[in-house]
C-alpha cells in the first residue's frame, strides 16, 4: 500500500477510535512528514485522502481539523487501491485543464475544503446529467 495511504489509515484509525475528536486540529503537513519520515507531498496526499473520505476539513491559514468523530465513516475494509486509482485519474484530468479553468477549480476546492478532484468529478457528473438524453415518458393505457 502506498505510504500516503498508510499515513491516512493511521489518522483514520485515530479518528474512528475517538483518540482524535471532532474539532481537533491535525499536525501540520511538515510535522506529519517528519513524524513518518516521508516527503511533504506524501503528507499532503495523506491529508487529501482524509478530506476525500470526509474525515477532516482544511481551512487555509488555520490548519486541518477533524470534522467527524465516533462511528467510522471509512470502513476498515475500504478499497484504498481503487480510491487511489480514481484520485490519480482525476488528477490527470486536472492537469489537462486550461490554466484559467484549473485556477477556478482550485479556488472552489479551497473554499469548500475539498479536493480539486472532487470538484472536477462533481462538474463532470453535472455535465453528464445535462448531456444525457431525456427519457421519453412511457405512455399509459387505461383499459
Amino acid at each position: 500500500m502506498p505510504k500516503h495511504l498508510q499515513i491516512a489509515e493511521h489518522f483514520r484509525d485515530r479518528i474512528n477510535s475517538g483518540e482524535l475528536a471532532q474539532g481537533d486540529k491535525l499536525e501540520s503537513e511538515r510535522l506529519i512528514a517528519e513524524s513518518f519520515g516521508v516527503s511533504r507531498p506524501t503528507a499532503t496526499r495523506a491529508i487529501a485522502a482524509l478530506r476525500h473520505w470526509g474525515l477532516v476539513a482544511s481551512q487555509p491559514g488555520l490548519g486541518t481539523f477533524v470534522q467527524h468523530g465516533g462511528e467510522p465513516l471509512v470502513a476498515e475494509n475500504t478499497d484504498f487501491a481503487d480510491l487511489d486509482i480514481r484520485l490519480g485519474r482525476a488528477e490527470q484530468r486536472l492537469a489537462d485543464l486550461p490554466d484559467d479553468v484549473a485556477a477556478r477549480v482550485d479556488q472552489l476546492a479551497r473554499s469548500l475544503g475539498i479536493l480539486q478532484a472532487q470538484v472536477l468529478e462533481l462538474y463532470e457528473h453535472t455535465l453528464g446529467l445535462e448531456r444525457a438524453p431525456s427519457q421519453p415518458r412511457q405512455a399509459t393505457h387505461d383499459s
